[in-house]
């Protein structure tokens, strides 16, 4: 089977689970004896607006391929329409056609062009996507607004206005460039420079066009045409949906999120869980044991800003700390902008970062971990990675992790509140009964463990072969 996957690129350019769950696959399918391609948004040509697709480079002998002058890559949201304008003028067919294509993986919509999606339907190649984001509904991806709360209503764009940033185009396409480009001769060397004066000349002309429009913008008319710009953004996107045979939703949470705003009724789907090759079953690897005092240590792991909701699990420890005594919280993410110092250190620890490899010594020394998250979380690796170890979690109601816990049997998941009500009590719950995370962390191991990535791509492989035989409405609810 030809297969092509369509991520958003590899470290240093791009990192996170989204990542790891492409390229994984990628070479589990590799190993299948698939043909097996793998498919980035890439650099900005100076010379020539026209888009195709060329060879980029190879990793572990998979090839990765990119798109010159695809639409622009923005995780800070948009600013106008030519963040979501196609591109017309391309070369796609003639790559399609090459490598006889028949399946595109796609994994974000994020610097995708509609047009490669209609020239691949044209020529019958079955279009797979597999939900990381909610790139389609939500230019900042995540559906959590400036007000940190998840943002349930876009008012027709008007609630958008205030959330996107204003991100210069150039400054995207820039940083791009200097991301992706190989300098590997005098000669781009000498263009890349030219490039970058080139970008800088505009960049000085749009910063002059900025200030003479900055009254116009603070107006309620501009307001309105900017509101425009995000419901045409959502009519734009939401339109490649009629171009994809399957939609694998990552979590039931993900496709509960999708249904407020596709009619998922109208186009097949399944929901599977991800995983990535180096989710094992170490289980019986640590041995799980609490200390005399019955002290829990309770572990996060993660960015520790509101929307992954570090700061309301502070709260709440603190509310706590008056009544109990009998518990740490060793927190795993990078600390830099914290001041440790107002944090009590008998209760706190901070850790830094962390590597996949810690991860042993970690689990080794945890309870339970926790995972709050405020905003609604497509899936979530992390605890997947706990769940390997036999550690029990409390969730939040909005992980899509929470599918692969048997709700009071091998952990918590608990109601959201702005109130941060139901976490408390789940936490002060474990805090006068220990003895329920050994109940937990038993439970655990008595489970079969089919998490692992080889069984995951034979399933995924699996859903190829259906649409391929044109299985219509096969997985239709």
């Amino acid at each position: 089977m030809n297969i092509i996957h369509y991520f958003l690129g590899l470290p240093p350019l791009h990192s996170g689970g989204l990542m790891i769950y492409a390229r994984d696959l990628a070479m589990e399918q590799k190993k299948l004896g698939h043909n097996v391609m793998m498919l980035i948004p890439g650099r900005y040509s100076l010379f020539s607006k026209v888009s195709k697709i060329i060879f980029y480079k190879s990793l572990d002998n998979l090839n990765i391929f990119q798109i010159i002058n695809p639409p622009v890559v923005s995780f800070k949201g948009v600013t106008n329409k030519t963040f979501y304008k196609d591109v017309l003028n391309n070369q796609y067919e003639q790559f399609l056609k090459k490598y006889k294509i028949e399946v595109l993986h796609l994994h974000s919509f994020i610097g995708l062009p509609l047009s490669l999606l209609k020239i691949a339907s044209q020529l019958n190649i079955k279009i797979v996507f597999t939900t990381h984001d909610y790139y389609s509904f939500c230019p900042k991806i995540y559906l959590f607004n400036e007000k940190n709360e998840i943002c349930s209503n876009f008012k027709n764009g008007f609630a958008c206005v205030s959330c996107n940033i204003s991100i210069s185009k150039l400054q995207l396409i820039l940083k791009r460039n200097i991301e992706l480009l190989n300098i590997k001769s005098l000669f781009i060397f000498v263009n890349f420079l030219f490039f970058i004066v080139k970008l800088l000349i505009k960049l000085k002309k749009n910063s002059k066009s900025f200030l003479k429009k900055s009254n116009k913008y603070s107006s309620n008319y501009t307001n309105v045409i900017k509101a425009k710009i995000f419901t045409d953004f959502r009519n734009y996107y939401v339109s490649f949906y009629n171009y994809i045979d399957i939609i694998i939703f990552n979590s039931n949470n993900t496709k509960n999120v999708y249904s407020k705003y596709l009619n998922i009724h109208n186009i097949n789907y399944k929901v599977m869980h991800v995983t990535h090759s180096k989710i094992k079953d170490f289980r019986n690897v640590i041995r799980y044991t609490f200390p005399s005092n019955n002290t829990i240590n309770f572990i996060y792991i993660g960015y520790l800003n509101k929307m992954k909701g570090f700061h309301d699990l502070i709260n709440v420890f603190e509310t706590l700390k008056i009544s109990y005594t009998n518990w740490i919280l060793t927190i795993y993410g990078n600390d830099s902008n914290i001041n440790k110092k107002l944090y009590d250190e008998n209760y706190y620890r901070f850790k830094g970062t962390f590597t996949h490899q810690d991860l042993l010594e970690i689990f080794s020394n945890a309870n339970i971990m926790v995972i709050p998250s405020k905003c609604q979380e497509t899936f979530g690796f992390i605890g997947l990675e706990a769940i390997s170890f036999a550690i029990p979690l409390i969730v939040s109601e909005n992980v899509g992790f929470k599918d692969l816990i048997n709700e009071n049997e091998t952990g918590i998941i608990y109601k959201e509140s702005n109130d941060n009500y139901y976490l408390k009590n789940s936490i002060e719950l474990l805090l006068t009964n220990p003895q329920l995370l050994h109940n937990f962390h038993q439970n655990l191991k008595k489970y079969p463990f089919h998490l692992d990535m080889i069984s995951h791509c034979y399933d995924v492989v699996s859903v190829y072969s259906e649409i391929l035989t044109d299985n219509n409405n096969l997985y239709k609810n």
